[in-house]
């Protein structure tokens, strides 16, 4: 046979039933020398009980006001205040401190001390999440499209307005330019990794440092006369510092794994012939995965083909080499001149999303791209 046991009192109900005649006899039957009565009923037993003023700016005790507050690991369960299913509204402690691993709603402030919080991401890539294949490349192609600011066309050396040399020009006083440990300025050869000492301000000569057109120019728009070709062959998301040799060895040849080596004047960049006897060009192994975004990106911008076994090599140098930091660094130089960024470095994965990089009718036609 079970026992039920009776609730105990809490100190404050049992001071009320203590107390409470003695209020009524002040509340009722005591007046001052007017026959006033001395104090109305809610403020005797407020007085009496120590329970907060509803007008009051202070909040509440956490206990029942006499005494210490119990403490909080003898207490009990009950002792704790509102769970988390109450509809009671927690109370506030403005010298708490700030939220805890629970959850705690209460509010702490900001320490003058603590880490500065990493920047945010330069763009998002929730849009192109559940994208795949040709859906991915038009809604990529179409980004590309609206951020595109063509770069500003200064005069060549014979005062025509060239795009391609005001390019150029970019490309080394404000996209490659690295500085090295010991502060000295350069480029540096995508392919080989050689490093060319420049003045501030100084553009290398063409013998002394090419640039590289990793989409080969030969592969752009058939007409060279067109705008399109001329914006094309100006995107400084495809132009790279090179060795003249080793621009002149890849020239347009595809990208691609050697397994006979022919042409090893540039390692560890090499030529030769793949598995299918077809001559291709490989770079030196930590800036494959750069080479292959920059093909991405290409295709998606311009609406050009990639090759099936080009493609299927790019795709593995892709996931070999990720993105790097120097690689960022470059793809926010790029966009602070031209606009649009490389989302192929910014969202890494992108590329094998889309099952076939094919051609297609870009939204740039020689009438809507700026002249010359």
């Amino acid at each position: 046979m079970s026992t039920r046991r009776v609730p105990r009192p809490s100190p404050a109900a049992r001071r009320a039933a203590l107390l409470l005649p003695a209020v009524l006899f002040l509340a009722c039957g005591s007046t001052s020398g007017t026959g006033e009565p001395v104090a109305d009923l809610g403020t005797s037993l407020r007085d009496a009980l120590s329970v907060p003023d509803p007008d009051s700016n202070y909040a509440p005790d956490r206990h029942d006001g006499f005494g210490e507050p119990p403490d909080a690991a003898d207490a009990g369960p009950d002792a704790a205040g509102p769970g988390p299913d109450s509809d009671a509204d927690p109370r506030f402690d403005p010298d708490a401190a700030g939220p805890g691993p629970e959850g705690d709603a209460r509010v702490s402030p900001p320490d003058p001390d603590a880490a500065e919080p990493p920047p945010p991401p330069p763009v998002s890539c929730a849009g192109y999440a559940e994208l795949t294949d040709q859906a991915l490349v038009e809604v990529l192609h179409t980004d590309l499209h609206d951020t595109y600011r063509p770069v500003e066309v200064m005069p060549d050396q014979g005062g025509t307005p060239n795009r391609y040399t005001s390019a150029r020009r970019r490309l080394f006083i404000d996209i490659a330019r690295e500085a090295r440990p010991d502060g000295t300025e350069g480029v540096e050869c995508l392919y080989t990794g050689t490093f060319f000492p420049l003045a501030p301000g100084e553009e290398p000569t063409h013998d002394t440092v090419n640039t590289e057109h990793v989409r080969p120019r030969s592969t752009l728009d058939v007409d060279h006369d067109s705008l399109m070709y001329s914006h094309e062959q100006s995107d400084l998301n495809h132009l790279y510092p090179t060795l003249p040799g080793a621009n002149s060895t890849r020239g347009s040849f595809p990208f691609g794994e050697p397994v006979s080596v022919t042409n090893s004047d540039w390692a560890p960049a090499f030529f030769g012939t793949d598995e299918r006897g077809q001559q291709v060009f490989a770079p030196r192994p930590e800036r494959k995965g750069d080479v292959a975004r920059v093909m991405f990106y290409m295709t998606a911008r311009w609406g050009l083909d990639l090759e099936d076994h080009e493609e299927a090599v790019l795709k593995q140098w892709d996931a070999e080499d990720p993105v790097d930091a120097r690689e960022r660094t470059r793809n926010d130089a790029v966009e602070a001149v031209q606009g649009n960024r490389n989302p192929f470095i910014d969202c890494p994965g992108l590329g094998a999303a889309v099952q076939d990089f094919a051609a297609f009718p870009p939204l740039d036609t020689n009438e809507n791209l700026a002249a010359p």
